[in-house]
């Protein structure tokens, strides 16, 4: 197996702050009554992302899954990290993209819209969210979770599992987005059109996840 290393551009936080040495062929951090283990990276002999299993034993609990969540602004590149996440064994992946062009083909044209909608889908999938952790299987939730209430909707799961969870934080520029987001409409392979100004009413409601909300964070840069 090559040396797998928690490698630049991402450093992992901890929710006791405390930063994974990313010198160490692979990353661990302890909790009182749980063991926590995570192997992702870059392989030392090819040069290119990996993505490796990342869950967590216990002596006394039965294994759960591990739940990662995604958090940046548009086109910054969540769905590309989730996929990569999702290569690992025994995980799935759980698009909203996906979901809401399946469902709402026709219902989603403004920003309201999807404000509405995507509270709906949440509500709908929680359980079965919960439901996969419990039995074993990782799951990547490629929702946004871009504001203090959604990264609460998804502690709320990730708790009610017993699972443990990693909030994947891509810190992209607006400009650089805004370049992204052109280059993806005129390409038309994702579902949704969006705006300049689409991106930047949306952009005013994100808020950084921050090291108070204690979460598990590796920031992607």
């Amino acid at each position: 197996m090559p040396g797998w290393l928690i490698a630049p551009p991402c450093e992992l936080l901890t929710s006791s702050n405390r930063r994974w040495d990313s010198e160490r062929p692979y990353g661990h951090a302890t909790r009182p009554w749980r063991r926590v283990f995570c192997l992702w990276g870059t392989s030392t002999e090819d040069g290119k992302m990996h993505v490796a299993h990342a869950g967590h034993a216990s002596d006394n609990l039965p294994v759960s899954g591990s739940l990662h969540l995604v958090s940046g602004k548009i086109v910054a590149g969540k769905s590309t990290l989730a996929k990569q996440l999702a290569s690992a064994p025994q995980t799935v992946l759980i698009s909203e993209d996906s979901w809401l062009a399946q469902l709402y083909p026709e219902e989603l044209r403004t920003v309201p819209d999807y404000v509405k909608l995507s509270s709906r889908l949440r509500t709908a999938m929680e359980a079965h969210i919960v439901a996969l952790l419990k039995s074993g299987t990782s799951v990547v939730l490629d929702f946004p979770s871009n504001t203090p209430d959604t990264r609460a909707w998804a502690r709320s799961i990730f708790e009610k599992a017993g699972a443990a969870h990693y909030l994947h934080f891509l810190d992209v520029s607006d400009e650089e987005c805004k370049k992204r987001l052109r280059l993806r409409n005129l390409s038309g392979e994702h579902p949704f059109q969006v705006s300049d100004e689409q991106f930047e009413q949306i952009t005013r409601h994100f808020v950084v996840p921050s090291a108070q909300e204690g979460f598990n964070l590796v920031v992607h840069r």
